[in-house]
């Protein structure tokens, strides 16, 4: 019975984060004239036209960048597609006329096919490809602006 119980409770936590992000995926198909995307340095939650959204782990600083797991960049620019290719540590996005290959520690990015210096490489921690927040939003045209008193980034994203 204990036993049971551990497992049960194990299975419960580790599936509540999942069922978080799925319901944010349906909030963040609205088709919406602007986002305002509001995030905070360790902290999963976000605020995305004030809605209230939880990330599968928290935004962290990294050679002074700040670094999001891949489905936060998915969920702001509506963005269903990615993959990962776990031979070449890499993961690819498309966006409209853009395509972004960003490398596991290689601080060169392929826009395009062109190589892009990046200030902070994508990493891979716990086990989720971590990814430079400011590059992808500035390369798909938001406007990004950091409050280091706060830890708090805000992106604002107009769709076309």
């Amino acid at each position: 019975m204990k036993h049971s119980t551990i497992v049960f409770l194990s299975l419960l936590i580790t599936f509540i984060p999942c069922s978080r992000l799925i319901s944010a995926k349906n909030i963040l198909r609205k088709h919406y004239e602007k986002i305002v995307v509001e995030i905070y340095i360790d902290n999963p939650e976000y605020m995305f036209n004030k809605e209230k959204i939880f990330a599968s782990s928290p935004p962290f600083i990294y050679k002074n960048r700040t670094l999001v797991p891949t489905e936060v960049i998915r969920e702001i620019f509506y963005q269903d597609n990615g993959e990962y290719d776990g031979q070449a540590k890499s993961i690819k996005f498309w966006f409209k006329d853009l395509t972004i290959i960003l490398y596991h520690d290689n601080p060169i990015a392929l826009v395009n096919g062109k190589d892009v210096t990046l200030d902070a490489p994508a990493v891979i921690r716990c086990g989720r490809f971590q990814i430079p927040l400011r590059f992808i939003a500035e390369t798909l045209g938001a406007s990004v602006e950091w409050e280091p008193n706060a830890q708090k980034i805000t992106i604002i994203y107009e769709p076309k």
